[in-house]
């Protein structure tokens, strides 16, 4: 009698180390199926709704840096016009700046409400900058003494 049971106990815990680890055991991770869905969403899905659904299934599978960032996109989805508006000029005015730890500063505020787009932007920008500013602003002038003579090969002109 035991060996007729024994297999079919085996399979049972077998299938239920199998579930474990194929379910249970992930719980936390960001796999790469998650992580596609993750980076999709954050690229393409405009709906508020949507992004905040997503968010509550990333909490619940134990992943809340990614919920967290879904809403804050949430959040930035539903903000009114203006304010759009006023972060977009900061966002232009940040593109036309000179200095790259301002540039930097912009870019984690940006991050920090969870506009990563535009943020990855401006790191970008801050890290094809120089680390320090010219000390010759494009508009002014350098003096330097007027040409009388140029020599060319042996002639002077």
């Amino acid at each position: 009698m035991f060996w007729l049971i024994a297999p079919i106990g085996g399979a049972a815990i077998l299938g239920g180390l199998a579930f474990y680890r194929k379910v249970i055991a992930k719980k936390g991770i960001l796999t790469p199926d998650r992580e596609r869905v993750y980076v999709e969403a954050l690229t393409s899905i405009k709906d508020a709704d949507r992004l905040l659904q997503l968010a509550k299934a990333f909490r619940a599978e134990g992943l809340p840096a990614q919920a967290d960032m879904l809403e804050k996109r949430a959040r930035l989805r539903t903000l009114p016009p203006e304010i759009k508006a006023e972060r977009d000029k900061i966002f232009r005015e940040a593109l036309k700046s000179k200095d790259p730890k301002e540039v930097q500063r912009i870019a984690a505020s940006f991050e920090g409400e969870g506009a990563s787009g535009a943020a990855l932007r401006l790191r970008e920008y801050a890290d094809s900058l120089p680390d320090e500013p010219s000390e010759i602003e494009p508009d002014s002038k350098v003096e330097s003494e007027p040409i009388t003579e140029i020599e060319s090969d042996g002639v002077t002109l």
